[in-house]
């Protein structure tokens, strides 16, 4: 293992860097884009995402309680 307790590049490591340039810009504008986009898919999960699943959740369904 190296100094850090990694052998090498995680696959989010991979993903973020993927990201990072893939993205146009100076770093401050990476930053602004890449934030913009999480909060878009952060929105849609939000929007569309957890209300269709919801129905699929078993909190509903309590064992306690008469």
């Amino acid at each position: 293992m190296g100094a850090a307790g990694r052998t090498g590049p995680g696959e989010g490591e991979r993903v973020y860097g993927w990201l990072w340039r893939r993205t146009p810009g100076p770093a401050p504008v990476r930053v602004l884009l890449l934030a913009l986009l999480a909060a878009a898919v952060l929105a849609a999960c939000f929007a569309w995402v957890f209300p269709a699943v919801a129905p699929l959740m078993p909190f509903n369904e309590t064992t306690v309680g008469g």
